[in-house]
């Protein structure tokens, strides 16, 4: 049989309720830590990660119980005064014929339940459903998180893009309130992750957000969004890919994605639109970042600059949320949206005050944030 190709996978169409949703919440954040307590606190098993139980003949007072690396010690498990259980093989017999019918009943009950679907809570445009871990292709790391609701009509799909500088990050950086906001924006919203440098080069993590834009663009009758109107989001080393996305047309037309389905690009405090001159001004805390991510080849950094992609297409609308504080950050926009305005891009840069740059990322949605009253305008104003 031939090798699944995750990238042309598809997703279910929305269920018809969300109500069962919470019997899966249940399942992840309470049976399963109580499960793995009494494990632990019987001396039944070693370990419990990953659903798989690691047995063993002796009790929880026995040396031989040993957290697995990476495992909470047995002793976090065991409640104050609990006095020790009984020991012997017959008795390690029996917990652990328990412990495996517990573990079998637990995984039928996630097959039966089994869907992306772990969330389901109000919002003002209806019942916010979230799918996680949504693979885009074959690597572990090639996923992606969406909310959306049953709503009419087909939304814009906003595409949010973390930070990490090329190197680490995680798509739960595009969680906290701004699923809920864009929602009530009328946006369907998702949040992708990527393969990191040095596992893959800089290169090849654009290509990773353009087929995940494909993948979401194929699915976009299932989740009600509009395939030909998206908005990329991204912070920190995300804008870098981002602006990388709505500037150079080669990477979307890789992925067999029409460049102007982009209209619109919000960049929160990016820094890496000209890479030659950020990488030879005085070394600063992020310098350590850019070595392992753009080498020392001249040619290579310039290529991967947005500032070298200037020439038509570009997306038509580019908005810079900047710490006010980085001086660095303000002229790296300013480097970028001034050539983009004569070449007729519609360009906004907006300092934020009283913000650093976590900050900005993490209290994006939040009702009254600066930055995030600028962005709705902004895009209000796109028509989106």
């Amino acid at each position: 049989m031939p090798a699944r190709d995750a990238s042309q996978s598809t997703i279910l169409p929305l269920p018809s309720s969300p109500h069962w949703a919470p019997i899966t919440v249940t399942f992840a954040t309470q049976i399963v830590p109580k499960v793995a307590a009494t494990a632990y606190r019987t001396g039944a098993a070693t370990s419990t990660r990953y659903w798989q139980f690691r047995l063993t003949r002796r009790c929880r007072h026995s040396e031989a119980i040993q957290a697995m690396p990476g495992d909470p010690p047995a002793a976090a498990f065991a409640r104050k005064g609990d006095a020790p259980f009984p020991c012997g093989l017959a008795y390690g017999l029996i917990a652990r014929m328990k412990l495996r019918l517990l573990a079998f009943a637990l995984i039928a009950c996630l097959f039966a339940f089994a869907t992306p679907v772990v969330l389901a809570q109000r919002t003002s445009v209806g019942t916010l459903i979230q799918r996680t871990d949504l693979k885009y292709d074959l690597d572990p790391r090639q996923r992606l998180i969406l909310w959306t609701t049953r709503h009419k009509g087909r939304w814009p799909l906003m595409i949010y893009l973390h930070g990490g500088g090329w190197s680490a990050g995680d798509a739960g950086a595009g969680g906290g309130e701004k699923p809920r906001h864009f929602l009530d924006q009328h946006f369907v919203y998702s949040s992708v992750t990527y393969r990191f440098v040095p596992q893959v080069t800089v290169e090849q993590q654009i290509g990773d957000v353009a087929r995940a834009i494909a993948w979401l663009r194929r699915n976009a009758g299932n989740i009600g969004a509009d395939p030909d109107r998206i908005v990329l989001v991204g912070h920190s080393s995300g804008a870098h890919l981002a602006a990388m996305i709505a500037s150079d047309p080669q990477w979307l037309a890789a992925a067999k994605v029409p460049f102007d389905t982009i209209r619109a690009v919000v960049l929160i405090d990016g820094a890496a639109f000209d890479v030659p001159t950020m990488m030879s001004g005085s070394p600063g805390a992020s310098m350590p970042y850019y070595g392992p991510a753009f080498g020392a080849d001249p040619a290579r950094r310039l290529r991967l600059s947005p500032i070298a992609h200037l020439d038509p297409p570009n997306a038509p609308a580019w908005l810079f949320l900047q710490d006010a504080r980085r001086l660095e950050g303000y002229a790296q926009a300013e480097a970028l949206a001034g050539p983009l305005r004569k070449g007729g891009a519609v360009t906004e840069i907006v300092p934020v005050p009283d913000s650093n740059h976590m900050q900005l990322n993490n209290n994006l949605g939040i009702e009254g944030d600066f930055a995030t009253m600028k962005m709705d305008a902004f895009l209000k104003g796109r028509g989106l």
